[in-house]
């Protein structure tokens, strides 16, 4: 009987702390979060790039971004540019270059972005510059991913030799 008199205690303990957390949880995410409901949706929605270029040489890429959502998208984000072999970010694809962004973005409005962005020296090939928006503010695999990730292809040429 002394090991049930310990045991029925620990087991109404844990019990409770699983009620708790049920019901808890969700509104202590609610209380952390200054999100009312309403959210900012920030989409990409166009990159434009050359479609040619020589490896080791920088282009200008640009890119539009717009807040469908209905509250202001606070700055503080960073927009990512990467070459890849395909349309999808990897983990063997190079970063060439991050933005942050230092102003918000209000519903309805956009911001356009033009970057110097150089081409890695020992490249060839039809490659693709992938633009990723919004990053460290929404996690990979948050169901906004195809909206946020949008890429222009580039075929990259060796440069002539002297």
């Amino acid at each position: 009987m002394h090991d049930r008199e310990h045991i029925m205690p620990l087991a109404l303990g844990a019990l409770v702390a699983v009620a708790l957390h049920v019901v808890l949880a969700p509104l202590a995410a609610r209380a952390l979060s200054l999100d009312d409901g309403r959210r900012q949706d920030l989409r990409i929605l166009v990159v434009t790039a050359p479609s040619r270029a020589e490896a080791g040489a920088a282009i200008e890429l640009s890119f539009t971004v717009n807040n469908a959502g209905q509250t202001a998208a606070r700055f503080g984000w960073q927009d990512r540019v990467y070459l890849s072999d395909d349309e999808t970010i990897g983990a063997d694809d190079r970063l060439l270059t991050t933005l942050t962004r230092a102003e918000p973005l209000q519903p309805g409005t956009s911001y356009q972005t033009t970057a110097p962005v150089r081409i890695p020296a020992r490249v060839q090939g039809a490659k693709h510059l992938i633009v990723r928006i919004d990053v460290g503010r929404r996690p990979i695999g948050d169901a906004r991913d195809d909206s946020r990730t949008a890429s222009a292809p580039i075929e990259i040429v060796l440069p002539p030799r002297p």
